[in-house]
């Protein structure tokens, strides 16, 4: 049968095909089985593997395109040189993100110092005025003590000299 066909059916029973073609020629299972049993493959190993290569070329895989350890080793060394790569662009960019955080940090400093020296100058010039204006109500309130007392001295004076001059009516 041709790669990438169907197996063709098998002979007595359940007894698969003993010859299978692949892309690059045919090859007898039974050698195969016979060469991995001699490996210390177990017959049901051995036959594990054959079922598996038949399956295979039963599927069209092409063996030629199959990797290899030495493809795999290629590509893993491949993929550590990207992992390294991606490992220093991304330091490099957190160093690079470290160094705009800390001058964005730095420069928000500089500003909230400014702002409050600004609102400290804003709250001492708002307590000068405060100030001046309690002084003013006290300075008011004192004046209107003041002609209180004045007040109600004159009005006290009036009253005695009132009394007197009634007690020395009176008299005489």
């Amino acid at each position: 049968f041709r790669a990438g066909a169907a197996s063709p059916p098998a002979r007595s029973g359940s007894e698969a095909p003993r010859h299978v073609i692949v892309a690059g020629g045919m090859f007898d299972t039974h050698d195969i089985a016979r060469a991995l049993t001699a490996a210390d493959f177990t017959p049901a190993q051995a036959d594990a593997l054959t079922d598996a290569v038949r399956q295979a070329a039963a599927a069209g895989v092409d063996v030629e395109t199959l990797a290899t350890k030495e493809d795999l080793r290629t590509e893993i060394t491949a993929l550590k040189g990207a992992m390294k790569a991606l490992e220093h662009a991304m330091k490099t960019d957190m160093a690079a993100l470290e160094r705009t955080m800390k001058a964005d940090m730095a420069a928000l400093e500089r500003t909230m110092k400014a702002d409050l020296t600004a609102l400290e100058g804003a709250m001492k010039a708002l307590e000068r005025t405060m100030k001046a204006d309690l002084r003013a109500e006290v300075a008011a309130l004192e004046l209107r003590l003041v002609k209180w007392i004045v007040g109600t001295g004159v009005a006290g004076a009036g009253l005695v000299i009132a009394g007197v001059v009634a007690a020395l009516r009176l008299l005489g």
